[in-house]
């Protein structure tokens, strides 16, 4: 997309939660997206700093209505998936 924002899309319920994905949906047609969310349900852990130095993104596929969308997941925090993707995606 052309002179769109960019916005990475984040959250604390996992890279397969449909909150998530609405947001994607919406957002879409708007702008450039990075998603990047933990691997699974981290609600509660939300600023947790705790960092594996062997923690990796690894890429997911998010199919919506027909549509493929590009993301990220880690095996980590919500505070810490947000840092990663900031400094590495």
């Amino acid at each position: 997309m052309q002179n769109s924002p960019l916005i990475l899309l984040s959250n604390d319920d996992g890279i397969e939660s449909p909150g998530l994905h609405a947001v994607i949906e919406a957002l879409a047609p708007l702008a450039e997206l990075v998603v990047a969310a933990p691997k699974c349900q981290q609600s509660g852990t939300g600023r947790s700093l705790r960092v594996n130095p062997k923690d990796k993104f690894s890429p997911q596929e998010i199919f919506l209505n027909g549509k493929t969308f590009s993301g990220w997941s880690l095996d980590a925090s919500p505070a810490v998936v947000v840092h990663h993707a900031i400094q590495c995606l």
